[in-house]
């Protein structure tokens, strides 16, 4: 069994592996935790994470289920208005990678939920809401 520090782990590390090395049709340039002002963040593409919530219910044999609510971000630039082919891709390579067994050990457990998306003075946004089902001891 494992907890919220090793998932937060993984989570980062899925995003750091967005690459053009990877097969991935951009670079992320930066992954940060938490939320973040938009126009603060340079250079990009940039992808973040912050826990949003944590559910658990009891169960038999000491053990709780728990569901870790993460919001799942990402930045790029948006050239002109409505072209914002960037942050479809980066959200996409995020979708991708955790949903990847080989990068995401809770891949079979991770729902992506809905996402939001912000233009904002030449960028493009999303915000993902992501649920990553787990066990943990009581």
């Amino acid at each position: 069994m494992s907890g919220q520090v090793d998932i937060l782990a993984a989570v980062r590390a899925c995003l750091a592996s967005i690459s053009q090395a990877n097969g991935h049709p951009l670079t992320v340039r930066q992954v940060l935790r938490g939320q973040r002002n938009p126009r603060d963040l340079r250079p990009l593409p940039a992808v973040g994470f912050y826990r949003e919530n944590l559910q658990s219910q009891p169960q038999a044999g000491g053990v709780c289920e728990c569901g870790l609510g993460l919001g799942v971000w990402g930045f790029a630039a948006c050239p002109a208005e409505g072209d914002c082919q960037a942050v479809h891709q980066l959200e996409d390579a995020v979708c991708r990678v955790l949903q990847d067994p080989t990068l995401n050990p809770w891949w079979a457990s991770t729902i992506l939920g809905e996402s939001g998306y912000l233009e904002l003075d030449g960028l493009a946004g999303f915000d993902l809401a992501v649920t990553i089902n787990y066990e943990a001891a009581r």
